[in-house]
């Protein structure tokens, strides 16, 4: 359960952060903010495929797993969808 929780928690480590990235990039282009979220979803996505099927034989429960990462995922979803505005 805890190597569950420790590979969700650094996924969705690395989601928040790559967020924070792109709205600061948002920030300063703020002419192409709509191409920004949409690039955000895009590399969320690539990065979460590639995490899971490299990580996939060595998570014990997947349940907590993907629990984690889809909190990931809703924070920093939200996150763009309230700093963009």
């Amino acid at each position: 359960m805890i190597v569950s929780l420790a590979y969700g928690l650094a996924g969705s480590i690395f989601l928040v952060v790559l967020t924070n990235l792109l709205i600061k990039l948002f920030k300063k282009f703020n002419n192409i903010g709509y191409s920004i979220v949409y690039a955000s979803l895009f590399l969320k996505l690539i990065f979460l495929s590639g995490f899971v099927l490299a990580t996939k034989n060595e998570i014990p429960n997947q349940i907590m797993f993907a629990v984690v990462i889809l909190g990931g995922i809703m924070y920093s979803t939200v996150n763009v969808i309230l700093k963009v505005k």
